[in-house]
């Protein structure tokens, strides 16, 4: 099976405006990515780019035939990488998101072997460790069946302990650095997939749900298909820069 890396990045960023050029210890954001996605040993890894800027920046490090120009108005960072899957030959792709430079390689080697093994879409998670992470809507929590398969996401809290939550909430809202109890079994979702190449091509062509307007969460389009998502669990839990504090963290690991 040929399994191919595609980086989709786009230029524009709400919360924290051109992160992808942002300076990494002498590289920017886009290149260290692209620098972890090499450590998997996976040879063929390319750059879908929407704006002439980045294009300029990704050819500074990948080759030529790596880097695509891709349309400005995809709504996902899955269309965006189905545009460029049309023009390679490969049978399964691995998305890694543009503004994770700390991704870990062991993991994309990991998403590429279920997809050998068969699964027709794969994905990440992390146990929660933080409170806040359970309570806050930018970390997507995913719970499982018992083989590890996506039931659902969401950026509510999930699993909802019923009798514990009221008494939870409490106590962080007085400790915001407290650890997620023992007893409570949580997860992140880690923003790293793989796909068959049909799978891929079926989500991109299906009209986007009202589940998945409402979580804004594209993968909630996956399960309302009937399309399983093999979830591998990791310890490692990666840093994606979405914000201002994100990116001071990440200098911080840089140095």
């Amino acid at each position: 099976m040929k399994i191919a890396i595609i980086i989709p990045a786009r230029l524009a960023s709400t919360r924290l405006p051109n992160k992808l050029l942002l300076d990494l210890g002498g590289k920017s954001v886009l290149e260290r990515t692209y620098l972890s996605c090499q450590k998997s040993g996976i040879q063929d890894i390319f750059l879908a780019v929407d704006d002439e800027i980045l294009e300029k920046e990704a050819l500074k490090f990948a080759p030529k035939e790596a880097v695509f120009l891709t349309k400005k108005t995809h709504p996902s960072g899955s269309d965006r990488i189905y545009e460029v899957a049309q023009k390679i030959d490969f049978d399964a792709i691995v998305n890694v998101q543009a503004d994770e430079p700390f991704v870990d390689p062991k993991l994309i080697l990991d998403i590429a072997e279920a997809l050998k093994q068969g699964s027709g879409m794969v994905s990440a998670k992390t146990p929660i460790k933080k409170t806040e992470e359970y309570f806050s809507p930018n970390c997507v929590k995913v719970v499982t069946d018992k083989d590890g398969k996506a039931l659902y996401f969401s950026r509510s809290p999930i699993p909802f302990c019923r009798d514990e939550f009221e008494a939870l909430k409490n106590a962080w809202e007085k400790d915001k650095e407290m650890n997620i109890p023992q007893n409570i079994s949580a997860f992140k979702h880690l923003g790293i997939y793989g796909y068959q190449k049909e799978v891929l091509k079926t989500f991109t062509e299906t009209p986007s749900t009202d589940l998945e307007e409402t979580e804004k969460l594209e993968q909630l389009r996956i399960l309302s298909l009937g399309i399983s998502i093999q979830m591998i669990e990791t310890a490692h839990s990666s840093l994606g820069i979405d914000t201002q504090e994100d990116y001071l963290r990440a200098k911080a690991l840089s140095l």
